[in-house]
């Protein structure tokens, strides 16, 4: 768990990123001149609001002002006190999104088990089958059902303010993603699509890249994307000299309708004469939808 000036900081405050650390530095220069102006928050003894605050209050050298926050939805309070003040991209707000979606989740299903444990108070294991919880999850933690994780992403695509798409990408972001990786997202120097192709290259790679700077992580993008483009299926076009080259006993004409139509059997087709991946049937059927389309007449 993360540690400031000896205080743990809270998961809803841990959704946020940090601020540089040249504005760390002008907030702290600002509360030597004027004082610290809002409160710091803690929520059982963990920061819930403002550890850019208390480590700026350290270079300051002041005490800081801090305060016990009593509420009863801390990643909703800290969404709404933080987000009108904090410019953050969609990306950013994604990434932010996906952690507030496994907190609210989590206590969907704390609650369940409250109601549940509250109307019986002898407790039953749940059925079968029936948890989706995180190998890292505590073991007293309650299992989280799929329908927790999607009235979840339903409350933080609000509360964020993008779709559940954007969460949904967030959250294979942070799933697949090393930290210093997503901290990079966070910062805004490399954008999501840039990171997911990152994120699917071994751990090791992805610090090795994120190590060696913006520079390297792109051109690692470019060469992804190349790879990506070369396995790409064959086109229509291209499909069809394969199935000519390859079976020579097909022959294409037009039909009485003016459809274009392959005349004879339909062979058993080997890779890479399939188009787009599909059976033989359904190769020379898009072939000649493409022909009807290029030529109508």
């Amino acid at each position: 768990m993360e540690m400031i000036s000896g205080y743990p900081v809270h998961p809803a405050c841990a959704m946020l990123p940090m601020m540089p650390d040249a504005a760390i530095t002008e907030l702290a220069a600002d509360i030597r001149r004027h004082g610290q102006q809002q409160p710091i928050w803690l929520h059982d003894g963990q920061i819930l609001d403002g550890r850019n605050r208390l480590r700026a209050c350290a270079l300051a050298g002041v005490d800081p002002d801090v305060r016990e926050w009593e509420g009863d939805d801390p990643v909703r309070w800290v969404l709404s006190l933080n987000f009108h003040r904090r410019h953050l991209s969609d990306t950013q707000k994604a990434v932010v999104g996906a952690r507030a979606e496994r907190l609210i989740a989590e206590r969907e299903a704390s609650a369940r088990v409250a109601e549940r444990e509250a109307s019986d108070p002898e407790p039953t294991p749940p059925p079968e089958g029936e948890g989706v919880g995180e190998g890292d999850a505590p073991a007293t933690a309650p299992p989280l059902r799929a329908a927790d994780f999607k009235r979840a992403r339903q409350a933080a695509a609000a509360l964020v303010n993008v779709s559940e798409r954007a969460i949904a990408r967030g959250r294979q972001l942070l799933d697949k993603a090393v930290p210093g990786l997503v901290d990079a997202v966070e910062r805004g120097d490399v954008g999501m699509s840039a990171a997911e192709a990152i994120a699917g290259l071994e751990p090791e790679r992805q610090n090795a890249l994120v190590a060696a700077g913006d520079d390297a992580v792109m051109a690692e993008v470019r060469r992804i994307q190349e790879d990506r483009r070369a396995a790409r299926p064959p086109s229509v076009v291209a499909a069809l000299d394969l199935l000519d080259a390859a079976f020579p006993s097909l022959s294409l004409a037009k039909a009485s309708d003016g459809r274009w139509r392959f005349e004879g059997t339909t062979p058993d087709l080997p890779e890479p004469c399939v188009a787009y991946g599909r059976t033989a049937k359904e190769a020379l059927g898009e072939a000649c939808r493409e022909l009807d389309r290029l030529d109508p007449s």
